[in-house]
């Protein structure tokens, strides 16, 4: 599991891109600040990685292609939000980069459903749109047949 973040790394927000400088002000989001930590409920385990990036796509602003490459890492779940921005950008850039992206519908949102479903239709391939039940019955297969326990 590797956890995205997105928001400036300074308080002066002078490593954020100008498009995202007043965003990022308005919600006081910096590396330190209560509203760039992620969700109580939903914080990463002792060993996960977390990685933050400045921009809308996370190829764009961090080392998550050398985080992946280095854990040999070929395909990619996406969960989060929001569909049509930050996991569009990340998704089509992995695509771009070799990756194997695979977007759990029912694991992501966006500020409307409409914005939601247009995200999912509009994926090309090699982006793949799947939900949590399916994938957790072809891990589940995938496990079988390498003799793993499930």
């Amino acid at each position: 599991i590797i956890y995205l973040t997105v928001g400036s790394e300074k308080s002066d927000f002078s490593d954020a891109p100008p498009h995202l400088v007043g965003l990022f002000r308005y919600t006081d989001n910096y590396e330190g600040s209560r509203t760039h930590e992620i969700l109580d409920e939903l914080k990463p385990l002792p060993g996960e990685r977390v990685v933050n990036k400045t921009t809308y796509g996370a190829f764009a602003s961090s080392n998550i292609k050398e985080v992946l490459e280095e854990m040999e890492v070929t395909h990619l779940l996406f969960t989060g939000v929001s569909t049509n921005v930050c996991i569009d950008a990340t998704a089509r850039s992995a695509a771009d980069y070799g990756f194997n992206p695979i977007m759990i519908e029912d694991g992501m949102a966006s500020g409307s459903e409409e914005a939601h479903r247009a995200a999912l239709v509009a994926w090309p391939r090699p982006i793949r749109v799947s939900d949590t039940d399916e994938v957790i019955k072809e891990l589940q297969e995938a496990l079988a047949l390498a003799g793993a326990p499930a």
